[in-house]
């Protein structure tokens, strides 16, 4: 079977790259090629030996860009073409145009709620049949989408990097927050108070692991804020990108990964209709997350968290021991197989009339 797995975006996206080329790869004769915008170009390096094939595009496909991709598309004769995010103006052009009805398109939704509240998603999903959603939690919400055929993938593998040598204490315990540092995207504000208020165990440090001082960065406000409170020892930022190598050595030597999403927060309504990539690391990685206690419903978390009170979070955090990692992951589906056979079940599915 011939593949092309296609992103158009320059989005942190093609961290799902590296499961799907995985999970294609563990079927024989399975031929795949990567289709990118070239501003992910420096990020694919690790590809060059997994797949067949990787061709770049232009950062912004105009109408003439688009029309040589389908030309491509067709003229190479893939079976599928799978976007890896399916979604956009981009896309909508491109699946419009004609293509043989023996080449099937297949989309990643990472914002599901767009099935009902987006036009473009609509037209869309006249070609694009059969979609993955990144949890199963996701699809409570999505309601009834005649002749679409929707299921669920977790791309919850990650390429095996030289770990980096860390300084860890042997008794402290590293509380990871995975992701880009703003307001708008964690309750950052809310830990923070209820430290001050009650003052934080000697051996917990956090780790902000990603960029703080981008365009919407809050690194700045932060790091005021946490030395005000003499906890400089007890944060880890950074201030730019965070490289693959180090990036994961650090979640490798975390012992707890914190989404920080709380119900009274902003940020709360969006993680119903998509998913924090913190989920994803913890379950890759096979860490102990850190939750809210309405996150307890969810059969991922229930069995693999430790769920605190937001009025609560520094009784929790400070009574923190280490986590017994032999009672976490034992459910079937944080099996390599078992997501890699879910994945290919909608592939090879038959779509709706």
């Amino acid at each position: 079977m011939k593949i092309a797995l296609i992103e158009l975006d320059d989005s942190p996206h093609d961290v799902n790259f590296y499961s799907q080329v995985r999970f294609l790869k563990s079927v024989s004769n399975t031929h795949v090629t990567l289709i990118c915008s070239e501003a992910l170009k420096e990020r694919l390096g690790l590809y060059n030996n997994l797949v067949d094939n990787i061709q770049f595009v232009k950062k912004k496909l105009g109408i003439f860009d688009l029309l040589k991709l389908r030309k491509y598309l067709v003229n190479e004769r893939f079976d599928k073409v799978i976007f890896n995010t399916a979604h956009g103006n981009q896309i909508k052009i491109l699946v419009s145009m004609p293509f043989p009805k023996c080449m099937e398109f297949i989309g990643i939704s990472h914002y599901p709620d767009k099935f009902k509240t987006s036009n473009s998603q609509k037209l869309i999903s006249r070609r694009v049949k059969k979609y993955f959603l990144l949890n199963d939690y996701l699809l409570q919400d999505i309601g009834s989408n005649p002749g679409l055929k929707i299921s669920t993938t977790y791309f919850i593998y990650y390429p095996e990097l030289a770990k980096i040598p860390l300084d860890k204490k042997n008794d402290e315990i590293w509380i990871c927050i995975p992701g880009v540092v703003e307001f708008y995207r964690r309750d950052y504000e809310s830990l923070l108070k209820e430290i001050e208020r009650k003052g934080l165990n000697s051996k917990v440090k956090f780790i902000l692991l990603g960029s703080s001082k981008h365009k919407n960065g809050a690194g700045t406000p932060l790091k005021e804020i946490i030395s005000g409170l003499g906890l400089d020892d007890h944060f880890k930022l950074w201030d730019g990108f965070v490289g693959l190598g180090e990036f994961y050595s650090y979640i490798h030597e975390s012992d707890f990964i914190m989404p920080l999403i709380h119900p009274s927060h902003k940020s709360f309504g969006v993680y119903r209709n998509q998913i924090s990539g913190a989920f994803n690391l913890a379950f890759g990685f096979k860490k102990m997350l850190l939750m809210e206690e309405s996150f307890r419903q969810y059969d991922d978390f229930k069995n693999n968290s430790v769920f605190y009170d937001v009025e609560n979070i520094l009784k929790t955090i400070n009574s923190l021991e280490l986590p017994d990692k032999k009672n976490i992951y034992k459910e079937d589906k944080w099996n390599f197989d078992f997501q890699a056979n879910k994945y290919w079940e909608l592939i090879n599915s038959k779509a709706k009339a």
